[in-house]
Protein backbone atom coordinates (compact mmCIF):
# COMPACT_ATOMS: atom_id res chain seq x y z
CA UNK A 1 0.00 0.00 0.00
CA UNK A 2 1.68 3.02 -0.89
CA UNK A 3 0.46 6.47 0.81
CA UNK A 4 0.98 10.37 -0.42
CA UNK A 5 3.32 12.16 1.84
CA UNK A 6 -0.59 13.78 2.96
CA UNK A 7 -1.65 10.18 4.14
CA UNK A 8 1.88 9.42 5.82
CA UNK A 9 1.67 12.56 8.12
CA UNK A 10 -2.02 11.72 8.88
CA UNK A 11 -1.04 8.59 9.93
CA UNK A 12 2.42 9.69 11.96
CA UNK A 13 0.15 12.03 13.60
CA UNK A 14 -2.57 9.59 15.02
CA UNK A 15 -0.30 6.96 15.99
CA UNK A 16 -1.48 7.51 19.67
CA UNK A 17 -4.80 6.43 18.04
CA UNK A 18 -3.69 2.54 17.79
CA UNK A 19 -2.27 2.47 21.82
CA UNK A 20 -5.76 3.75 22.86
CA UNK A 21 -7.42 0.99 20.58
CA UNK A 22 -5.29 -1.53 22.19
CA UNK A 23 -5.52 -0.19 25.57
CA UNK A 24 -9.66 0.25 25.35
CA UNK A 25 -10.22 -2.87 23.78
CA UNK A 26 -7.71 -5.69 24.47
CA UNK A 27 -8.50 -6.45 28.38
CA UNK A 28 -5.82 -9.02 29.76
CA UNK A 29 -3.08 -10.78 28.34
CA UNK A 30 -5.20 -13.67 28.21
CA UNK A 31 -7.19 -12.10 25.06
CA UNK A 32 -4.30 -11.35 23.39
CA UNK A 33 -3.74 -15.33 22.46
CA UNK A 34 -0.23 -15.66 19.95
CA UNK A 35 0.43 -11.69 19.54
CA UNK A 36 2.59 -10.19 21.50
CA UNK A 37 1.69 -6.19 22.26
CA UNK A 38 4.12 -4.87 19.49
CA UNK A 39 2.51 -7.15 17.64
CA UNK A 40 -0.76 -5.75 18.24
CA UNK A 41 0.57 -2.23 17.47
CA UNK A 42 2.21 -2.82 13.84
CA UNK A 43 -1.34 -4.71 12.99
CA UNK A 44 -3.33 -1.73 14.41
CA UNK A 45 -0.49 0.54 12.47
CA UNK A 46 -1.85 -1.55 9.19
CA UNK A 47 -5.59 -0.33 10.30
CA UNK A 48 -4.47 3.03 10.68
CA UNK A 49 -2.80 2.82 6.94
CA UNK A 50 -5.75 1.69 5.50
CA UNK A 51 -7.99 4.39 7.11
CA UNK A 52 -5.66 7.06 5.97
CA UNK A 53 -5.49 5.72 2.32
CA UNK A 54 -9.95 5.52 2.34
CA UNK A 55 -10.64 8.27 4.30
CA UNK A 56 -12.73 10.58 2.50
CA UNK A 57 -13.22 13.81 5.07
CA UNK A 58 -15.15 13.65 8.16
CA UNK A 59 -13.69 12.83 11.87
CA UNK A 60 -10.73 10.96 11.14
CA UNK A 61 -10.17 10.00 14.41
CA UNK A 62 -13.65 7.59 14.67
CA UNK A 63 -12.94 6.56 11.45
CA UNK A 64 -9.51 5.12 12.22
CA UNK A 65 -10.76 3.67 15.70
CA UNK A 66 -12.86 1.99 13.60
CA UNK A 67 -10.58 0.29 11.37
CA UNK A 68 -7.73 -0.14 13.88
CA UNK A 69 -9.93 -2.13 15.60
CA UNK A 70 -11.58 -4.30 12.80
CA UNK A 71 -7.93 -5.21 12.21
CA UNK A 72 -6.93 -6.27 15.29
CA UNK A 73 -10.16 -8.33 15.45
CA UNK A 74 -9.52 -9.95 12.20
CA UNK A 75 -6.03 -10.65 13.25
CA UNK A 76 -7.10 -12.22 16.79
CA UNK A 77 -9.79 -14.61 15.09
CA UNK A 78 -7.13 -15.73 12.42
CA UNK A 79 -4.80 -16.86 14.64
CA UNK A 80 -7.32 -18.91 16.76
CA UNK A 81 -8.81 -20.44 13.80
CA UNK A 82 -5.03 -21.47 12.59
CA UNK A 83 -4.57 -22.41 16.65
CA UNK A 84 -7.83 -24.46 16.56
CA UNK A 85 -6.71 -26.09 13.01
CA UNK A 86 -3.25 -26.90 14.58
CA UNK A 87 -5.38 -28.98 17.89
CA UNK A 88 -7.20 -30.39 15.65
CA UNK A 89 -4.20 -31.89 13.49
CA UNK A 90 -2.45 -33.23 16.51
CA UNK A 91 -5.38 -35.56 17.43
CA UNK A 92 -4.74 -39.21 17.31
CA UNK A 93 -7.01 -40.79 15.08
CA UNK A 94 -9.03 -43.75 16.35
CA UNK A 95 -8.31 -47.22 15.63
CA UNK A 96 -10.69 -49.36 15.99
CA UNK A 97 -9.90 -53.23 17.65
CA UNK A 98 -9.21 -55.93 14.91
CA UNK A 99 -11.04 -59.24 15.23
CA UNK A 100 -8.47 -61.02 16.76
CA UNK A 101 -8.96 -58.97 19.95
CA UNK A 102 -12.52 -59.69 19.67
CA UNK A 103 -11.63 -63.18 19.46
CA UNK A 104 -9.63 -63.61 22.32
CA UNK A 105 -11.81 -61.13 24.64
CA UNK A 106 -15.16 -63.86 23.57
CA UNK A 107 -14.31 -66.40 25.79
CA UNK A 108 -13.50 -64.15 28.85
CA UNK A 109 -16.11 -63.83 31.74
CA UNK A 110 -16.34 -60.40 33.40
CA UNK A 111 -14.57 -61.85 36.63
CA UNK A 112 -11.24 -62.43 34.59
CA UNK A 113 -11.07 -59.39 33.40
CA UNK A 114 -11.49 -57.52 36.95
CA UNK A 115 -14.88 -56.07 36.26
CA UNK A 116 -16.75 -58.05 38.98
CA UNK A 117 -15.67 -58.64 41.95
CA UNK A 118 -16.65 -62.07 44.17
Amino acid sequence: MTLTEKQQKKVEENMGLVHQVIHDKVHGYNQWGFHTYDDLFQIGCIGLCKAAATDKGGTFSTYAYRLIWHELCDAMIQSTKRYADEVAADVTPYISAGTEDEEALSGLRLVDIGMVTD
